[in-house]
């Protein structure tokens, strides 16, 4: 009887466990790395991730899973100093601060430069302890870097030298112990090495607005009258305020300019610094044009800040010694060149180069004028008939008085440098009727 009761019991027991115990997890499919490949094999999650492997979740099969390997590189973390290399994902290494070398790089072909450390002095527990890391790290951790490739053997954590700093703050002068250069920079005044804020060094300055002569904004700055007068400044009294002290200056009046044949308005000085005329304070352009004076014209002149142009007279130009352009041509006009006025576009045996006057006439040469220059100065000899051209001169205006002149003066003997040949007509024979008769053809618009 005794047996059976037991036995009932027993039983009752093995049922009451099965109710109560938890359930086993039922497994899913997982990725796991074996033999070199990923493969897919059916486990618990826990042991899934014992593996190494990814979880693809509770009741999933092998059937509906697709194992993609992770693409993968070379990672070098540099705030490790050893500068290790791991081989993980883009993301993560760039979670980790790494380099990443790219899809499919390796750490076996990899090398990663350690990363260049230094004494690091970080406060703990109200003490200066001293790590060796980077300067980033340093930074992360709250401590002061002592720079790249110092160590801690030389105790270089030792406390700084402090002492009283007057600070100014909210119009009151307060005091900080602090070093010397924290001190300066953040404005205070350092009272010296050990001093201490007990006595209260801090004794306010009296201070006042004063206006700047020489800021054309007419400025002002709250400061000491003694440092006020060192800067030229008026002192306005002992508390006085900026905020109504120093009206900013009027602006300076300004009126017509004339740069012929262009007026602008500007100030008396700015005018008269571009060589313009200045028609009074306050006068307009209007619709009055700036003719050039009858006896001014362009005058290019060269100074150390360059070639410039000025109106001028022909004597003045002279005496700068400059190029003068001609009576009544205007700045805007008229190009100077870089080049010395002196000089100008020498023809020697059919090539150019730039040289005096005097100089060119010693080599024999032919020239071009002062300012003239070789890139625009033709010096090859006329074929003949390359004269049957209105355009005589070969200045791009055919046809013209300018043409004609220099026809004329050709037939005299003195052709320019860029004008067609005397023997118009090509026909062997220089200056002749036949020359003339086929010029004035051409200019009426007929042949040769």
């Amino acid at each position: 009887m005794l047996i059976n009761i037991r036995r009932l019991c027993l039983g009752c027991l093995a049922l009451i466990a099965a109710f109560t115990a938890p359930a086993l997890a039922e497994p899913g499919a997982c990725c796991v790395q074996e033999g070199g490949a990923l493969v897919c094999v059916r486990l618990s999650e826990a042991d899934c991730h014992a593996r190494g492997g990814t979880y693809h979740g509770n009741g999933t099969s092998c059937s509906s899973v697709q194992c993609t390997p992770s693409v993968t590189g070379a990672c070098c973390v540099m705030n490790n100093p050893a500068g290790s290399c791991v081989q993980t994902t883009e993301a993560n290494c760039h979670a980790l601060s790494g380099t990443y070398h790219g899809n499919g790089s390796s750490c076996t072909n990899v090398q990663c430069t350690p990363a260049v450390t230094g004494a690091c002095c970080i406060a703990t527990s109200g003490a200066l302890s001293c790590v060796q890391t980077t300067e980033a790290d340093c930074h992360t951790r709250g401590g002061s870097y002592r720079g790249n490739g110092t160590n801690c053997e030389n105790n270089p954590c030792s406390p700084a030298v402090t002492g009283a700093c007057c600070i100014a703050n909210a119009g009151a002068q307060s005091c900080v112990r602090t070093t010397e250069s924290d001190c300066h920079a953040r404005g205070g005044v350092y009272h010296g090495n050990n001093t201490s804020c007990d006595n209260n060094p801090c004794t306010p300055t009296i201070t006042g607005a004063c206006c700047l002569a020489n800021d054309p904004t007419g400025s002002c700055m709250q400061t000491t009258e003694a440092n006020c007068h060192a800067m030229g400044g008026t002192y306005h009294g002992n508390g006085s305020s900026c905020e109504h002290a120093c009206p900013a200056p009027p602006h300076p009046a300004t009126g017509a300019c004339c740069v012929p044949p262009v007026c602008s308005i500007r100030t008396h000085a700015d005018c008269a610094a571009i060589g313009g005329t200045y028609r009074g304070d306050n006068s307009a352009c209007g619709n009055e044009p700036c003719e050039v004076p009858h006896n001014l014209g362009a005058c290019c002149v060269m100074s150390a800040a360059g070639t410039t142009c000025t109106q001028m007279t022909a004597a003045d130009c002279a005496s700068h010694g400059g190029t003068f352009g001609g009576v009544g041509t205007p700045c805007t006009n008229t190009t100077c060149s870089a080049t010395d006025p002196h000089t100008g576009a020498c023809c020697i045996d059919h090539a150019c180069t730039m040289l005096s006057e005097a100089a060119c006439r010693d080599h024999g040469g032919t020239y071009g004028g002062n300012g003239s220059l070789c890139h625009n100065t033709r010096c090859d000899a006329p074929l003949p008939g390359a004269g049957c051209t209105a355009d005589f001169n070969h200045d791009g205006d055919s046809g013209n008085d300018a043409d004609i002149e220099a026809f004329f003066s050709c037939l005299a003997g003195n052709c320019c440098i860029t004008c067609s040949s005397a023997d118009f007509d090509g026909d062997g024979d220089a200056g002749t009727d036949g020359d003339i008769e086929s010029f004035f053809r051409v200019l009426a618009g007929g042949n040769c």
